[in-house]
């Protein structure tokens, strides 16, 4: 997949890899380009769309799964809106 400009997160080229949630809703993991900055992109949200944001990759960007729980959590922790 090619990315977008303009702040969206870019991808590789590499095929995506789907597998199922615990829920049954099926993921699609992806994995980002080597130039790319978690703390950058996601400075560009704030409140509960930072945290749906980091959760999103957490999810489907296994490369970035561990910062971005770290980040996650310490948004929850510090109890911002």
């Amino acid at each position: 997949m090619s990315g977008f400009g303009g702040g969206h997160m870019e991808m590789d080229d590499a095929p995506a890899v789907e597998r199922k949630a615990p829920d049954d809703r099926i993921i699609i993991e992806v994995k980002p380009s080597p130039n790319f900055d978690l703390e950058s992109y996601i400075s560009n949200y704030s409140g509960r769309t930072k945290a749906l944001r980091l959760k999103f990759i957490a999810e489907r960007v296994p490369a970035l799964q561990l910062d971005a729980m770290r980040m996650l959590l310490q948004k929850v922790k510090s109890g911002q809106n």
